[in-house]
């Protein structure tokens, strides 16, 4: 599977177990966010809220690529969300695009 980088994914469900025990989150209201591939590993970025709703974030895990899935933005969209704020960042330069430059 083709990893994209910087885009969204969630855990597979049947790998939900493995990840909980592994890194100590919520694995099924995960985030994951591929920063680097290393051939079939992807250098990620974890974020979930917590019980208390506070952001948490593990930075630097490593995912198997086949692992993850990618995010549905209609289903998820509070994961959709965070992604959007913290990572979408070609989304904010193509309004700037289409803005045009600003003129003082």
């Amino acid at each position: 599977m083709s990893i994209h980088i910087g885009k969204p994914y969630r855990i597979i469900p049947i790998r939900y177990k493995r990840y909980n025990a592994h890194y100590n989150i919520p694995s099924d209201s995960c985030l994951v966010i591929p920063l680097k591939q290393f051939g079939d590993e992807s250098l990620c970025d974890i974020r979930w809220e917590d019980l208390n709703g506070v952001l948490q974030v593990i930075h630097n895990a490593m995912f198997v690529s086949q692992n993850l899935i990618p995010l549905n933005a209609i289903l998820h969209d509070k994961l959709f969300d965070i992604w959007d704020h913290y990572y979408n960042k070609v989304r904010s330069g193509v309004v700037s695009l289409v803005n045009g430059p600003q003129v003082a």
